[in-house]
């Protein structure tokens, strides 16, 4: 999670790892100290699950090129994805709350475990 960035990204090798396909458009992303090469788009959904609901968000994420950096995060939820989903995050209580009182705890689990398919 990363309020301050205008984009979603996840890391071509992620996106290998899910079996995803993506719609080519080469680009780049640019930060303070470099340039980093882009390759296209991919819908994704990401779950939650607070043990009593679940929820999916689908999401646009732009797919970083082999240049990323290995200490970068594979995914980042940026500004975008706060906006359109509606989260905020709750800092004092490690939670991230989503529309319709849903909590989830520890945002940092579920990125691993919950991106599915748009397809799916």
């Amino acid at each position: 999670i990363d309020t301050s960035t205008d984009v979603n990204c996840i890391s071509q090798k992620h996106i290998g790892e899910l079996g995803n396909a993506y719609h080519d458009e080469n680009n780049s992303i640019k930060t303070p100290d470099a340039s980093y090469s882009t390759l296209g788009k991919v819908d994704l959904h990401i779950g939650f699950n607070d043990c009593e609901k679940h929820k999916s968000i689908p999401t646009e994420f732009i797919v970083v090129g082999p240049d990323w950096p290995d200490h970068f995060p594979d995914l980042t939820l940026g500004g975008p994805w706060f906006r359109e989903s509606g989260a905020t995050l709750d800092i004092r209580n490690s939670k991230l709350l989503l529309e319709d009182n849903f909590a989830s705890v520890c945002p940092a689990l579920f990125f691993l475990f919950a991106i599915k398919r748009l397809s799916e």
